[in-house]
Parts: structure tokens; C-alpha cells; sequence
């Protein structure tokens, strides 16, 4: 019993957490709301003019409705400082989406930031498979070890008979065929990745900020 009541209130203490969570602003900050700022600090930070409605909806709850101008006022003052190169670029080197409010005057660094970004993004992830594949090889090369030092055991054990012999042979033949093959890919790969990351070096030394 005490069991479950523990459950039900780590439970209930976890959907308390979410719900306050969503809320964008608390019963204060809407009593002693400064709607021009908070415009000005949403703008800033990158977020959508539609972040009002979540504003709204927190602060219904005490019955203070947002000054629209105010909000809009302040967010377009917020987005001039915050649609700029460099905030262009940290969003295209997450691979997100480009947000589409960035007002005519200071759309165009933050559009070169951004491809600039998502350039250097898809390179990064050019070199991660590439480090990934070779991990996965290193790997496979590794296990190829092991199991050839089963086989050799059996070759060398005096109680293995002929058959065990030549079938030990035969396997270690094959996983030898096989590390070479592997080695091969091994170098390629560790090559281009070489290659690439001088790319993706050269990539970061050519999109300084304009």
C-alpha cells in the first residue's frame, strides 16, 4: 500500500512538473507583466511572434489578457538584434529548419549565416559516418582476431585430429581473406575521413563572420 501511495505521488509530482513547465509565464510575472519586453526578450531569443499565444494562454488563468502592441512592438525590436550572421549560422549548424521571421532589413546575414550553418552541418555529419564506419570496421577487425585465436588453438591442440585440422585451415583462410579486405576498406575510409575533415576545417576558417 505504501508502495503504490509512493508511486501515485511520484506520479502526480512528475505531471505537476510538466504541466508548470509549459506554462511560458508564471501568475506574477502576468500580474506585473511588461508586454513590451517580453516581446523584446521572445524577439532576442530567436522565438515566433506566435509564442504570444502560449503567453496568453498562461496568463489567462488570472485574467490578464497581453497588449498585442505592446508584444509586437517589442518583438520586432527583439528580432533586429537577433536575426544577424552568427545567430544565422548556429541555427543552419544544427541542421534546423530556418525560421521565416526575420524582417527585410537584417534578413539577408542571418540567410548567409544560415546556409553557411547548414553547409558545415552536413559536412560534420559527412565525417561522423565516416568515423562511424570505421569504428564498425576496427571492430570487425578486432572479433576477425579473436576468432582466428580459437582457431589457431585448435590447430595446436594435440587431441585435434585431422578433420578439426583442416577445418580450422579452411576458416582460417577465409577470415584472413576477409582482414585483408577490411584492412583495405580501413585505409580508404581513413583517407577520405582525412579529407574531409581538412574540408570541414577550411569550411570553418572561410565562414568567419562578414
Amino acid at each position: 500500500m505504501l508502495i503504490r501511495c509512493a508511486q501515485g505521488l511520484l506520479l502526480l509530482t512528475s505531471l505537476l512538473v510538466l504541466i508548470t513547465g509549459c506554462s511560458s509565464l508564471s501568475k506574477q510575472e502576468c500580474l506585473n507583466a511588461d508586454w513590451y519586453q517580453i516581446g523584446l526578450e521572445d524577439g532576442s531569443n530567436g522565438k515566433a511572434k506566435n509564442n504570444l499565444a502560449r503567453h496568453r494562454k498562461a496568463c489567462a488563468k488570472v485574467n490578464i489578457t497581453p497588449d498585442l502592441t505592446a508584444y509586437e512592438r517589442g518583438h520586432d525590436e527583439g528580432l533586429t538584434r537577433y536575426c544577424n550572421y552568427s545567430n544565422g549560422l548556429s541555427v543552419g549548424n544544427r541542421g534546423a529548419a530556418m525560421p521565416t521571421f526575420c524582417p527585410l532589413g537584417t534578413r539577408a546575414q542571418f540567410e548567409l549565416g544560415y546556409h553557411d550553418g547548414l553547409e558545415r552541418y552536413q559536412q560534420q555529419k559527412i565525417v561522423d559516418q565516416l568515423a562511424s564506419d570505421i569504428d564498425a570496421l576496427e571492430i570487425q577487425q578486432a572479433n576477425y582476431y579473436e576468432q582466428k585465436q580459437v582457431l589457431e588453438q585448435v590447430i595446436l591442440n594435440n587431441n585435434s585430429n585431422q578433420q578439426n585440422r583442416a577445418q580450422a585451415l579452411a576458416e582460417m583462410r577465409e577470415i584472413e581473406y576477409a582482414q585483408q579486405s577490411v584492412t583495405e576498406q580501413l585505409t580508404l575510409l581513413n583517407a577520405q575521413l582525412l579529407q574531409e575533415v581538412h574540408q570541414l576545417e577550411a569550411l570553418i576558417e572561410r565562414q568567419q563572420q562578414p
